[in-house]
């Protein structure tokens, strides 16, 4: 009797030491993804801003960059007609002009 209450606690805690092994394990793969995640959001991050600033540079008007302001904008929004459709033609500024629509790419 004792014998067999032996044996099956030997078999119980062998069980509960192989489930900590598995538990450990599945911690530790967590972790490196953790780690990957992190590391490609900072990537990926990066990766936004500097899209976004080159986005920035591009213009969809011929008038120069440096002489447009917020309010002109506006105001010349207000008393134009709707603007034609784009042609799919954008391109930034190359050197320092501030125009763009040119068909050299």
């Amino acid at each position: 009797l004792i014998s067999d209450a032996t044996q099956q606690q030997t078999h119980d805690v062998a069980q509960v030491s192989v489930g900590i092994d598995q538990i450990s394990s599945v911690v530790q793969t967590n972790s490196a993804t953790a780690e990957e995640s992190a590391a490609a959001s900072e990537e990926l991050s990066g990766q936004a801003n500097l899209l976004k600033e080159l986005v920035g540079r591009f213009t969809l008007s011929n008038e120069p960059v440096n002489k447009r302001s917020a309010g002109s904008a506006r105001a010349s929004a207000a008393s134009e007609p709707a603007a034609a459709p784009a042609t799919g033609r954008y391109s930034a500024p190359s050197s320092g002009s501030g125009y763009v629509g040119s068909d050299k790419y």
